[in-house]
């Protein structure tokens, strides 16, 4: 089979196809042709005995071999694997014509000169004989030619034979039905090729429209891949570059250095951000964007969002004065993804304070009225701001990818991705973000999204919970004297790692791969396990179930908390290993503060477990 991108050779297709029709009629048409025959010599003889000739008998038989040959022909062809060969149309223009000269020799064989009614007979029988083989050979016009042509001149000449107004009128009917069979063979055949032709053609796109969605899947696979791998290349060098400058900036005495140490945090801290909206932007072109909703404190979510505003405008030159309006109306708690509306939040109001130096940024949350159902409630998010203003030939561009707005008075910051990334999310929510604008005076982004309200059940346990989390802000800290075994194959990242866990007071084993780990597991006692995922020789994830084989194998052995660290931001990476057996997952690039968290999660008691019940064997 060919390519589907190769180029078609229609006329063959055609051709082959036409053959294919043909062929499949005569399995069934030639045994009713062979019988035809049998049935009107006997019709014959009945009407007249002494029509019953050797000649006619002749041509009875060599009519029936015809057809049954032709017939045999017909079944080979069907049953060969090789319908391709030109030897099968060959042979069938052979039968086609061989079975329209014996039955144009109906009339001659078969003597009723002297019978005017069985002469009609016999001419409208091979008239009939004719039409239903121009009819069965329509799809090729040389076939439907070579079989009724032989029949029609045959039966003008018979009646040119017979030179009265009768075989003149004969002659005139059978000359009228040859010109009707021959135009109707060449439409017909036309038509045919036509229909054909547009068959092969819509199964070529649909082949080549199934081709090019495989190879976009393909591709967009393969980008996926390629974004995965180089989030992860690029994380893993830009935590070591984040920790070791925090460590220094730590150390440093010198306010130079420490300014330096800092301007490198912030460096590496937007390339981090880069990194992360490069990856958002690739979810959310594929598809794959995906939206956790749980129940959360509409109004603590919003102050969180303007306390990380203020803190963002403290830090420039001319901070803009940030306000926050909430309708009384507005639920307090909804079910949605918290996350990614925060995102949203977070960016229109970082582009806002951006962009108006100076100037008032207001934010204000009010409830649509007139919704359809009370369980769903459309809410608007507007954050108003009097900066520079955005000009109208940019406004129909300030969501495409990478797109910018240029002023004099500002540098160009940031990748030109967060406004796009916003509008998809906002979409992929459900609702719509738009923008109006004057240059000069400012603009106003607003957020449409319908949310649910929470279930009176999941809001009171959303509350306590939240209560709980109130009651823990103060950052938690690992029992000290705790061993950790640290698996990390990247040599700085293990450097910073190590620095981090000793300076809360834990003891840290080093090892640079899976079979390291289980090795030294073999023979020693941990507390807790921070295992890297990508490692040479025997991954993270592979030493997890290794581990956990062994634990299996010793009834009553305390399960050790494995925490995953990996650079990968992937829910399904994070997934694999929750399923491979570790107990949390740590991102990188991470802070001391996030370090020290999920080892104090899991080592929350202050007495050390017995040293012999850690050791895997």
């Amino acid at each position: 089979m060919s390519s589907p991108t190769a180029a078609p050779d229609w006329k063959h297709r055609v051709q082959a196809a036409r053959t294919r029709m043909l062929f499949s009629h005569v399995p069934v048409a030639a045994p009713m042709g062979g019988a035809l025959a049998v049935l009107m010599l006997a019709y014959v003889h009945h009407l007249h005995p002494v029509a019953l000739t050797p000649w006619s008998l002749a041509w009875a038989l060599c009519t029936l071999t015809v057809e049954c040959l032709a017939g045999a022909h017909a079944v080979m062809y069907l049953r060969s694997r090789r319908r391709q060969a030109p030897a099968w149309r060959r042979r069938l223009l052979y039968f086609t014509g061989a079975t329209g000269f014996v039955w144009s020799l109906l009339v001659w064989a078969v003597p009723v000169s002297e019978h005017l009614e069985l002469r009609a007979t016999l001419v409208g029988l091979a008239l009939g004989v004719a039409a239903c083989g121009a009819f069965m050979f329509t799809a090729d016009r040389l076939l439907a030619r070579l079989f009724f042509l032989p029949i029609g001149t045959s039966l003008a000449l018979y009646c040119a034979h017979y030179p009265d107004a009768r075989g003149l009128f004969g002659l005139v009917v059978v000359i009228g039905f040859m010109g009707v069979f021959w135009m109707s063979a060449e439409r017909s055949h036309r038509r045919i090729g036509e229909l054909l032709r547009l068959r092969f053609e819509s199964e070529h796109l649909a082949q080549l429209r199934a081709a090019a969605l495989d190879e976009a899947r393909q591709l967009g696979q393969a980008k996926d891949m390629f974004l995965a791998t180089m989030s992860h290349e690029m994380r893993t060098p830009l935590h070591g570059i984040l920790g070791l400058s925090s460590m220094m900036q730590r150390d440093s005495r010198d306010a130079a250095t420490h300014e330096q140490l800092t301007l490198i945090r912030s460096a590496g801290t937007h390339l981090l951000g880069v990194i992360n909206d490069v990856l958002d932007l690739s979810r959310c072109q594929a598809g794959r964007l995906v939206l956790h909703k749980a129940p959360v404190d509409l109004h603590a979510l919003v102050r969180e969002v303007i306390a990380l505003g203020q803190a963002q405008a403290d830090q420039t030159s001319a901070p803009p004065t940030l306000s926050c309006t909430m309708a009384p109306d507005v639920p307090q708690w909804v079910d949605t993804d918290a996350h990614r509306l925060r995102q949203v939040l977070i960016n229109l109001v970082g582009n806002a304070i951006k962009f108006t130096p100076g100037g008032q940024v207001s934010v204000t949350v009010a409830r649509t009225h007139g919704q359809a159902a009370l369980a769903d409630v459309p809410l608007t998010f507007s954050v108003s701001d009097t900066g520079i203003g955005i000009p109208p030939s940019e406004l129909t561009r300030i969501f495409d990818p990478f797109h910018q707005v240029h002023h004099p008075a500002l540098a160009p910051q940031g990748t030109g991705l967060g406004l796009s990334i916003a509008q998809r999310i906002a979409q992929a929510m459900g609702g719509t973000l738009a923008c109006k604008s004057q240059l000069g005076r400012g603009s106003t982004f607003t957020l449409s999204v319908r949310v649910a309200l929470a279930p009176a059940q999941t809001t009171s346990q959303a509350a306590t919970a939240q209560a709980k989390g109130a009651a823990e802000d103060a950052p938690r800290v690992p029992q000290e004297g705790a061993h950790v075994l640290l698996v990390e194959d990247n040599p700085i990242n293990a450097i910073v790692a190590r620095a981090t866990l000793e300076q809360l007071g834990l003891t840290v084993s080093g090892c640079e791969n899976g079979r390291e780990a289980l090795d030294w597991l073999s023979s020693h006692h941990a507390d807790l396990v921070l295992m890297d995922c990508l490692m040479p020789e025997m991954n993270g994830l592979d030493a997890t179930r290794q581990i956990r084989a062994r634990e299996q194998q010793a009834p009553g052995l305390r399960p050790l908390p494995i925490i995953a660290l990996t650079a990968s931001t992937e829910s399904r990476d994070r997934m694999a290993c929750v399923e491979a057996g570790m107990d949390d997952v740590l991102g990188k690039p991470f802070t001391s503060e996030e370090l020290a968290d999920v080892i104090a999660r899991h080592l929350p008691q202050r007495q050390r477990r017995d040293a012999d019940s850690t050791v895997l064997s």
